[in-house]
């Protein structure tokens, strides 16, 4: 997301990322990678109940995690070690005003993220 943060602003629009670790673990993120972006932590898993993404332990070490595992690695990105609910799978959600929803992507499995152009085109006029 530090790759289209600036883009998003540009258009107007807003980027908040909600982890389920404690506050500590993000406060270690976003130093560690260096996060400009709001970074908030539900260790409850109740804002990922309310988006209705996955979880579980087949959705993480089935046979796509390795295929994502080896793109992340050939992009430079390294598996750190895991914090927070190592079962809970996320995605991207775009929400505008009035409360909106405008796009939603679940994750399948661990790695599986949308390329940011397919969510970047979604957002709302407005914020354009």
């Amino acid at each position: 997301m530090r790759g289209v943060w600036q883009e998003i602003q540009r258009l107007g629009a807003g980027l908040y990322v909600i982890g389920n670790g404690t506050p500590e673990q993000a406060r270690e993120f976003r130093k560690e990678f260096e996060i400009p972006f709001p970074l908030f932590v539900d260790p409850s898993l109740d804002a990922y109940r309310a988006g209705q993404f996955r979880r579980g332990v087949v959705r993480l070490l089935g046979p796509t995690v390795f295929t994502n595992g080896f793109r992340a690695f050939r992009r430079g990105f390294r598996q750190g070690q895991v914090k927070g609910d190592p079962w809970q799978l996320g995605g991207v959600v775009v929400i505008g005003p009035g409360d909106t929803l405008y796009y939603t992507y679940r994750s399948k499995s661990a790695g599986d993220h949308p390329e940011p152009e397919e969510f970047l085109k979604t957002l709302p006029a407005s914020a354009a």
